[in-house]
């Protein structure tokens, strides 16, 4: 029975280890220190944003970035989307998903861009919705990719 965020993971890792074009690591934070020009005209009330994915992935065929949130209560689900704290996401993935316990979120609660995917009772992956997706900011890869990979590096139980 899929009812932690434990449980996700491990369904996770079951489908994507060994995948070549695949790369993942879970609890992965972004940090991306914005230019100062950016955060005036913009008026950001702090000089980075910090985003922490349950999960992301690079693909390397097609070069993209995935990031998953894990939700296994509908009340936490409805919590971020109402504060909005997934769209802080969208920005440093061209895929954004919602992951959850077979049928905990319905498709029509989720907003575009975003995609869910359903993690079944036997730990199978089901898309239940494809995400739109989006561009990401060609001067902030380079921060994403040195920070997966300085991750990779000291928290490889994360990696799959």
């Amino acid at each position: 029975m899929i009812s932690t965020a434990e449980d996700i993971k491990k369904a996770f890792r079951g489908h994507y280890l060994g995948r070549i074009q695949d790369v993942g690591l879970f609890e992965f934070g972004i940090e991306h220190y914005v230019h100062l020009r950016e955060w005036i005209d913009h008026n950001y009330s702090d000089s980075y944003h910090k985003c922490i994915f349950d999960a992301f992935m690079i693909r390397n065929f097609g070069n993209v970035f995935r990031g998953f949130e894990f939700k296994i209560s509908l009340s936490d689900f409805l919590r971020d989307k109402l504060a909005g704290k997934w769209k802080k996401y969208l920005k440093y993935c061209h895929f954004f998903y919602w992951v959850c316990p077979e049928g905990l979120i319905k498709v029509a609660e989720v907003e575009s861009p975003a995609g869910l995917i359903w993690i079944t009772q036997e730990g199978y992956l089901s898309i239940r919705k494809r995400p739109k997706r989006r561009d990401v900011d060609p001067k902030i890869i380079p921060a994403i990719l040195f920070s997966f990979a300085a991750r990779v590096k000291i928290r490889r139980e994360d990696f799959f």
